[in-house]
């Protein structure tokens, strides 16, 4: 691991933020502390996820954070590095975060630039520049927060809550999400503004959610041939936006 100065920016309302940000080449997402969030005006643009500690994280165990749905902006980078800005959708660990901010992969992926240079920078060693740690900085402390993944929906507790499922290519559906405890799916059509409920889905119905094996017209075709459709008054307020291929945003 290595830590690089840059500035950062989400909400274009909110002053861009300068900090020293810990590099990590394991951590899947970029993750910022939810203090950092709120300063940025990204908490009011983001919902639950499920993440996971992925390599190294002792065991398969998940944590509900949220994931911002506005884009942070990444800039201020050093001379060397080609690429002077980047674009990321952070995960935001509403616990009392050790550091402000670490960059992952999808920040790398554009570009190795901050990597190479974060790593080969031993000038900012020699200087003593260490990343921004929190107020819940306790030296030599554990503390959550390397490694994280987004975790695979089949790895998702089952627990009773509603897990929402971006409608990808649907012309017929805006909204759907499935509770896996009572197998009730809410569904709201592009033709209307009712909110429709569907009780007791089949084992192969819900199966078919959870493997992502059928589009969701398909999916809503057979489910509304076996279930008996009600309106109900509104759309589950708390949801868990996912998906079987973990999409950070609804597309």
């Amino acid at each position: 691991m290595a830590n690089i100065g840059l500035r950062v920016r989400g909400s274009l309302v909110r002053p861009s933020v300068e900090l020293r940000s810990l590099v990590a080449n394991n951590n899947y997402v970029t993750q910022i502390s939810e203090r950092l969030a709120i300063q940025l005006g990204l908490m009011a643009n983001s919902h639950d996820v499920y993440v996971s500690p992925g390599l190294g994280g002792g065991g398969p165990f998940q944590l509900k954070w949220r994931i911002s749905t506005f884009p942070m902006i990444i800039a201020g980078l050093p001379d060397a590095v080609k690429h002077k800005s980047y674009s990321v959708y952070p995960i935001i660990n509403t616990s009392d975060a050790f550091y402000e901010m670490i960059l992952g992969m999808d920040c790398f992926d554009q570009s190795y630039d901050i990597l190479n240079y974060s790593i080969n920078d031993r000038e900012g060693y020699r200087r003593g520049m260490t990343a921004s740690s929190g107020p819940g900085h306790v030296a030599g402390g554990h503390y959550m927060g390397h490694n994280m993944i987004l975790t695979p929906y089949a790895e998702i507790p089952i627990v009773d809550e509603y897990l929402e499922f971006p409608v990808r290519g649907s012309r017929a559906v805006s909204r759907i999400a499935f509770n896996r405890v009572t197998r009730q799916l809410v569904a709201v059509y592009t033709s209307s503004d009712a909110v429709y409920c569907y009780d007791q889905l089949s084992q192969p119905l819900q199966q078919q959610i959870e493997d992502g094996a059928a589009s969701v017209d398909d999916i809503m075709t057979a489910v509304k041939e076996a279930c008996a459709e009600q309106t109900i008054a509104s759309f589950p307020a708390d949801t868990v936006l996912i998906k079987p291929e973990n999409a950070i945003v609804p597309e």
